[in-house]
């Protein structure tokens, strides 16, 4: 069966359901890598395609030829919280009009490892002037 460019045998497709099945708490990367080891699957650089390999595995469960370990990491990106689920900080009240605040200013946020983002992510407080 082919897939992703590559050929998927009979042999390989019972190798992957049998270290599935024997090591539970294998993780969808170190399976990629065997695979890839297995099928001798590389990029003309020489590293393993460990990308590519995962996309047909996917696709291989898709199909329903596979059975995949459960996915088990979480990812920075992916976020702990919903957005509804986090805390509000507490909030000034101001009783006045937008020009009695005095002088405001917008900062960007350059990159999610700025200051700025910490501080927007409530990570920092601002320092005291």
């Amino acid at each position: 069966m082919e897939v992703s460019g590559q050929d998927f045998s009979t042999e390989v497709l019972g190798r992957i359901r049998t270290t599935v099945d024997l090591e539970p708490g294998i993780s969808r990367r170190e399976l990629s890598r065997r695979v890839c080891e297995w099928l001798d699957w590389r990029a003309p650089n020489g590293k393993l395609r460990d990308m590519s390999c995962r996309k047909a595995l996917l696709q291989l469960e898709a199909r329903g030829t596979i059975s995949l370990p459960p996915v088990e990491a979480t990812y920075g990106f992916q976020g702990s919280l919903a957005w509804d689920e986090l805390p509000l900080p507490e909030l000034a009240k101001a009783n006045c009009a937008l020009g009695d605040l005095g002088e405001m200013e917008v900062l960007p946020v350059s990159s999610r490892f700025s200051e700025e983002s910490r501080l927007w992510k409530g990570r920092r407080t601002l320092p005291r002037k």
